[in-house]
């Protein structure tokens, strides 16, 4: 059975792996810090690390990873597309499938209509992985992400 795989990009963000519906793995993504981007030490994603979360999963997955959010801070801008880069680096040279999806495709499909808000967002997906897989999570953003994964690539 295929293993999809959703990742919530970023830093800060985490990766969920159901497998029907199981819940695998849901863990942060991993990071390292590094003094490459400024003066201070920022986070930047662990990309041996990631390879090896991924690499388990390898034989036989599909990846859903979200596009960076563009505009806002600058700082968080970069940050993301520093962290998708990377992300998709460690994904294309494992020669896993995937696909880039934007937030408002899962955002759309899984929570009410006219949903604003970064955090009443957060709390929906939030509640829909406490509901639909028991998860208790202050992010579930990464399962929406690997179930709209499941529902789009499913091959059954």
């Amino acid at each position: 059975m295929t293993v999809f795989i959703g990742i919530d990009n970023g830093v800060t963000g985490r990766i969920t792996v159901l497998k029907g519906l199981e819940v695998l793995e849901h863990i942060a993504t991993p990071t390292v810090k590094s003094i490459y981007y400024g003066k201070t030490a920022a986070n930047r994603i662990n990309r041996k690390e990631l390879k090896n979360i991924l690499n388990k999963y390898k034989d036989d997955c599909f990846l859903c990873l979200e596009k960076p959010v563009t505009g806002g801070f600058a700082n968080q801008v970069s940050s993301g597309a520093r962290s998708f880069e990377a992300t998709l680096i460690v994904i294309e040279d494992m020669n896993l499938r995937f696909d880039v999806i934007e937030a408002k495709e899962w955002q759309k499909k899984y929570l009410p209509k006219k949903t604003k808000g970064r955090s009443l967002i957060k709390r929906l997906a939030n509640q829909y992985a406490k509901r639909n897989y028991g998860l208790e999570t202050k992010d579930g953003d990464s399962v929406l992400i690997a179930k709209l994964a499941q529902e789009k690539y499913r091959e059954d």
